[in-house]
């Protein structure tokens, strides 16, 4: 009797680091690229499911597992890793389907919506066909889009510190709506679409004909997922990806049938730059069940850009926010964008109104809170010790810091007397003191730990005067 033998493969935490490491170094290799094209045309697949891993469009655990192996393999010969081995990748079933399968399914390039209702140069409204959605899921001619959806789910992987990113699909809701497609019961409502105008110096590939008909006109977009180019062209849905994968479902079980459903959905094609992509799904997202803390970052509000100017300004922020509680939970952070933004509404009287000083006034109380860790990592060396040893890094902790530079930022002159012995009173404060403001918790009282780190302030600042 033959004994069969489970071979070992490189543990998935370091194929997600590895993979990680081509986004991030090897984008532009053009030898890569060349064996990347070779390798897609020869198993017929389309080439913009590599360009969008590329360009950081699309995550790796949304490719397909046979495109995987063409990825692995192409990377294998364009940058020579000896890591870089399928069959230490894959299983034997995985690779022996992967040898018998060629994709021979048409290929389109082109998402194309005829008779479309123009409102305004930004704004037009479609009938878009199953057919035509089935064809430009399986072409990659549109992709999910994680910053202008609902929180994504985080898988943690092994030992590695970077979760994965994953979309929330409800399977059930999705056979249903299926279901009702097939069936005819299924009253179709409006998919919201965005082509992202990423910024002024990209001019995406749309071309818009005017018809004989006034106000109708035919649509024409060409995705271009390379990074650094001129035209690069995405297309994201904004609301109805559920109804989209319904949709693209029943299609496909139809067509298993001999049977082409001439069904469709109503759907707003819009263009839009980011925030104003975010702008829309906080408007959808108002009207469901969706995590508060993630929508209150979707908003466009002049305090969350102060928060992102504070941030970017700050040399210990910088690179190290994240947006939700949940974010931080799953992702190496220090803290979430969320309470600082929170804190700096209900407790401030920072002027947000004005893109002058929330620029000013972000950069100063940025150079405040650098400040303070300065002098903490002076006392404990580097941030590793002051994390074991301290409570001075919990993720709401930075309410606190926002309170100081708020007290401190009127004494421009003062800044560094202050700082010391701010600095002085933190690293004496015991886990008796801080256990009630509950700085790692979810829930917490964010004017509780405002007040108390304020209170530490204006001790110094009247004690000096």
């Amino acid at each position: 009797m033959e004994v069969k033998t489970i071979k070992e493969l490189i543990p998935e935490e370091k194929q997600f680091d590895v993979i990680d490491k081509i986004v991030e170094e090897e984008y532009g290799n053009q030898k890569l690229i060349d064996a990347l094209m070779v390798k897609f045309k020869e198993k017929g697949f389309q080439i913009r499911m590599a360009t969008a891993l590329l360009s950081g469009d699309k995550q790796w655990s949304d490719i397909p597992e046979l495109v995987k192996v063409a990825f692995v393999e192409s990377a294998k010969e364009g940058l020579e890793w000896e890591i870089l081995d399928a069959n230490k990748w894959f299983t034997n079933d995985i690779l022996a389907s992967y040898d018998t399968t060629i994709n021979d399914e048409p290929k389109k390039d082109v998402l194309s919506f005829k008779n479309a209702i123009k409102i305004d140069d930004f704004n037009y409204l479609i009938y878009w066909d199953l057919k035509s959605i089935y064809v430009g899921f399986n072409n990659e001619l549109y992709i999910y889009n994680y910053e202008t959806q609902r929180e994504p789910e985080y898988k943690t992987i092994g030992t590695r510190k970077k979760p994965i990113m994953t979309y929330s699909l409800n399977p059930k809701a999705v056979d249903e709506i299926a279901r009702d497609i097939i069936s005819g019961e299924y009253e179709e409502d409006m998919l919201i679409y965005n082509v992202l105008l990423k910024n002024q110096k990209i001019t995406p590939q749309v071309s818009i004909k005017e018809t004989k008909q006034e106000g109708i006109v035919d649509i024409e977009v060409v995705p271009n997922y390379q990074r650094n180019s001129k035209n690069y062209t995405i297309v994201n849905p904004l609301d109805g990806w559920h109804r989209t994968q319904a949709g693209i479902r029943a299609y496909g079980i139809a067509l298993k049938q001999g049977i082409e459903l001439k069904r469709g959905f109503p759907l707003k094609l819009v263009m839009r730059d980011l925030k104003g992509a975010k702008h829309i799904v906080d408007q959808i997202f108002k009207r469901n069940d969706t995590s508060r803390q993630w929508t209150h970052n979707l908003a466009s509000t002049d305090y969350n850009e102060f928060i992102e100017l504070l941030i970017n300004s700050s040399k210990i922020l910088q690179g190290k926010v994240v947006t939700t509680y949940d974010e931080y939970m799953a992702i190496p952070s220090i803290t979430y964008s969320y309470i600082l933004s929170v804190a700096t509404e209900r407790f401030t009287t920072i002027p947000v109104n004005s893109k002058l000083q929330r620029k000013m006034v972000a950069e100063g109380i940025a150079n405040i809170i650098d400040m303070i860790f300065d002098y903490l990592l002076m006392k404990y060396k580097d941030m590793k010790n002051l994390i074991e040893q301290t409570h001075l890094v919990e993720p709401n902790v930075f309410v606190g810091y926002l309170a100081i530079a708020e007290q401190v930022r009127e004494h421009e002159d003062k800044y560094e007397d202050y700082v010391i012995k701010i600095g002085e009173k933190l690293c004496l404060l015991t886990e008796e003191q801080l256990k009630p403001l509950k700085l790692t918790y979810k829930n917490f009282n964010s004017q509780d730990v405002y007040k108390f780190f304020e209170k530490i302030a204006k001790e110094v600042i009247n004690s000096e005067e």
